[in-house]
């Protein structure tokens, strides 16, 4: 790729140089003398199966760390704010009535109060479903 790029940037010096271009001909002189330099140094480095320190690495960039754990989420006992030993399905429903009463979206909370009353009553739900599975 580099002996490619060497002899395109030679002919373009050389058609700029025909058409009697002066600075084209100076031009062809100067990248043929700096790309002719680089062209060694690459063999040379090829030839020892080292790479200069400006030469781009071929290493595969290090790995990212990891995210961090995501919280662990509320159990339905503590969105309620029930505690489980001495709960009653009776109790639960009192609850989950109380906090739909507050987060309801016709009183007023918007749609953070929706999300909330649908945790509420998913909560609710599950919390009976596990008095049940005690009996």
């Amino acid at each position: 790729m580099l002996y490619s790029t060497v002899a395109g940037l030679k002919a373009s010096g050389r058609r700029a140089t025909k058409r009697g271009n002066v600075a084209g001909g100076a031009l062809q002189t100067l990248l043929a003398t700096a790309l002719d330099a680089v062209a060694s140094a690459a063999n040379e480095y090829a030839a020892a199966g080292t790479a200069p320190t400006w030469w781009p690495s071929r290493q595969a960039p290090p790995a990212a760390a990891p995210p961090p754990p995501a919280p662990p989420k509320p159990t339905c006992w503590e969105i309620l704010g029930l505690d489980p030993a001495g709960a009653t399905p009776d109790r639960v429903r009192d609850v989950q009535r109380r906090l739909a009463g507050i987060y309801h979206s016709d009183l007023g909370t918007g749609r953070a109060g929706e999300a909330k009353l649908v945790e509420v009553n998913a909560a609710a739900s599950d919390c009976l479903a596990e008095l049940r599975r005690r009996k």
